[in-house]
């Protein structure tokens, strides 16, 4: 993973440079013929993983307002960047993914199914995105089923024929992730909502890549959340 920091001056060299790249990656998936492109390739859950360090710089830059998750082709693979945005929607940083997928995260997805844990938060903007752990898991599954081939995978990605490009959440949801015990990683799975659309799922996970509560059972610290807001259909931010 690595961080690209971008100047908020006019663009010259590097900043240019990211900008381009940017535009490239998210074209290659907004373009694509996604049927020959994107299928379920094996049992596993895919993951992107994002480093704590990386996030907290982020978090750091007093401008930041939103993260935005990126849609992208990586070596012909789907794939997926964090952007920092301020208020007008500048972007502020990129941060690139590690991708995995193996069989102990793809154990650790399937065992939320069956999850009694409960979240809660009395902060609004951080309780209004939780999702608890059985809800979380029927989203990433309901993705996998797409992929197998077992749906309309475009109508999924799209709003009205127009192809999601990013999804934003706050900041103050990542700031709450990188203050939970033992946060080293912020993993985004995709899953599809209620409304039988494409989502985030966004997980707080430890140094072994493990998804973090507090207790086996009962009230934790929120790490799980969703209710980002895809471009489009809302592409205020």
């Amino acid at each position: 993973m690595a961080l690209v920091l971008i100047s908020c001056q006019k663009e010259e060299g590097g900043d240019k440079n990211a900008a381009a790249n940017l535009t490239s990656f998210k074209n290659e998936w907004l373009n694509s013929k996604l049927d020959s492109v994107i299928s379920k390739s094996d049992k596993n859950t895919v993951c992107y993983l994002f480093a704590k360090e990386e996030l907290v710089q982020l978090l750091e830059n007093e401008q930041l307002n939103k993260f935005r998750f990126v849609l992208g082709f990586t070596e012909s693979r789907l794939d997926l960047r964090t952007v920092g945005v301020n208020g007008d929607g500048m972007q502020l940083g990129m941060i690139n993914s590690t991708i995995i997928e193996d069989e102990n995260f793809d154990s650790q997805i399937n065992s939320l199914s069956s999850s009694a844990i409960q979240f809660r938060s009395d902060d609004e903007i951080i309780s209004k995105h939780i999702l608890n752990p059985e809800t979380a898991y029927a989203y990433i599954n309901k993705w996998n089923i797409i992929l197998a081939g077992n749906g309309d995978l475009n109508d999924v990605i799209s709003y009205d024929n127009m192809r999601i490009n990013h999804f934003s959440i706050e900041r103050e949801v990542m700031d709450n992730l990188s203050h939970l015990p033992n946060f080293k990683y912020l993993g985004v799975v995709l899953g599809v909502n209620p409304e039988g659309k494409l989502t985030t799922v966004m997980l707080g996970l430890n140094e072994n890549r493990s998804i973090i509560f507090s207790a086996n059972e009962g009230v934790n610290s929120p790490s799980i959340f969703d209710h980002t807001v895809p471009c489009p259909k809302n592409c205020y931010d």
